[in-house]
């Protein structure tokens, strides 16, 4: 699985890298509890209050369409119940700052 979370993260940061937000992978895949039936949960913290939400829709699409076999979850942190949040970010394997 590692070599797809790798794809996934190039997939993140090259679509959202040059936004200003923070960008983790929090759940199993954190906790190094995932297995082949995981899925990768990907928050994402506005750092301004607001994200170019075209730019996530495209990479909601073109993770669908990419042959990673493994659902991608991206969450819009500002989005979520705080308690939600708050442990995603504490938890979570910080991919942008």
């Amino acid at each position: 699985m590692d070599e797809y979370i790798e794809r996934i993260r190039k997939l993140v940061l090259a679509r959202l890298g040059s936004e200003p937000v923070k960008i983790v992978v929090f759940g199993s895949v954190a906790r190094g509890e995932n297995d082949h039936s995981s899925d990768v949960d990907v928050g994402i913290f506005p750092k301004e209050g607001r994200i170019d939400r075209v730019k996530v829709a495209l990479l909601r699409e073109e993770l669908d369409e990419s042959t990673i076999p493994y659902r991608v979850e991206i969450v819009l942190m500002n989005e979520v119940p705080e308690k939600l949040a708050r442990q995603a970010e504490s938890e979570g394997l910080v991919w942008k700052e």
